[in-house]
């Protein structure tokens, strides 16, 4: 069967259209939450609720949502206390496992690797397994991610967590929209001490990778071949891959009070922004950027805007640029 296609770039993202159903969302799970929102999950306190905090350690030491755990894999390893808990041990553990990185640690475990040269790839599920376990992300809890959002690349921190998990089947998770910026321009409550969720059983959890959301190079191949691309175009080279469009990162938020932080532009604006990059909604929708982060972004952005036919490329232009 003949797949028609096209790509479109959105600001460092390119995502790639193909001809294909799009699964009904009308049931789906609200992808955003609100701060008002979140305020009232914790007051409900039914112990439900795992906020992931997505920023660097030492903004998360500096105030976090209560509550929160921070969950930054993709630079340095899990805090692990163990058994000490006074305050005489918890000032050097902290800055040990901050300031050694993963790959110099036993049994921690990045989200990603390095495979044939490329970074950042995901790692293979029995491994992210073991990390989601060992940081305590329950797929039983409802799950909501965030990160700064004091500036718009921030957007990439929580957007790429969130791929992770949805690739994985986590049935509940959500972003803060607005991130920690906003909660503090609302003057919320902070707190200071590092919050930890109990670890789990790597072998308890129901991880069921979603194939249609990850697609690899020779996919992309075989789908930029059935459209009758000429085999020249995947030679390496600066730019991008054949057929994309531009639509910045950007027009997917937006600032608030001159800046303060930046939310998602509302679901009818991203909408209007895939339908004039892709008039026809039944295409696919395959995301890449430099390595793989900034995919997210779209994604995630797409899923807003209703588009729920949408995959990323993980390898991205660190993979299809090393091609000749």
């Amino acid at each position: 069967m003949t797949c028609r296609m096209s790509l479109f770039l959105l600001g460092g993202l390119v995502a790639l259209f193909v001809t294909g159903a799009v699964s009904a969302g009308a049931d789906s799970p609200k992808l955003l939450v609100e701060t008002a929102n979140l305020a009232n999950l914790q007051e409900e306190n039914s112990g439900d609720l795992l906020v992931l905090d997505r920023r660097p350690k030492d903004d998360y030491l500096q105030g976090h949502i209560p509550g929160a755990v921070h969950f930054d894999y993709e630079a340095f390893a899990k805090w692990t206390i163990f058994a000490f808990k006074s305050r005489k041990y918890l000032g050097f553990l902290m800055e040990l496992r901050f300031e050694t990185p993963i790959s110099q640690m036993p049994h921690h475990e990045q989200l990603s690797e390095e495979r044939n040269g490329v970074r950042g790839l995901l790692k293979a599920t029995d491994a992210l397994a073991r990390v989601l376990a060992e940081a305590g992300i329950d797929p039983a809890k409802h799950v909501v991610l965030h990160s700064g959002m004091a500036d718009s690349s921030d957007a990439q921190n929580a957007t790429r967590a969130f791929w992770v998990l949805d690739y994985l089947s986590y049935p509940r998770v959500a972003i803060l929209d607005g991130g920690r910026a906003e909660w503090k321009y609302e003057c919320r409550p902070i707190e200071h001490e590092p919050v930890f969720a109990a670890g789990l059983d790597p072998s308890a959890l129901s991880l069921a990778p979603r194939s249609e959301r990850l697609v690899m190079q020779e996919e992309l191949i075989v789908l930029q071949d059935q459209d009758g691309a000429a085999k020249s175009d995947f030679a390496a080279r600066a730019g991008h891959i054949p057929g994309a469009a531009n639509v910045p990162a950007s027009s997917l938020l937006e600032a608030r009070e001159n800046g303060a932080y930046y939310i998602f532009r509302a679901a009818q604006e991203l909408e209007a922004a895939l339908r004039g990059a892709v008039p026809d909604t039944a295409r696919r929708i395959v995301t890449y950027c430099n390595s793989g982060r900034d995919a997210s972004v779209g994604c995630f952005g797409a899923l807003l805007g209703g588009r729920n036919n949408v995959a990323s490329y993980e390898g991205s232009m660190a993979e299809w640029g090393s091609c000749s």
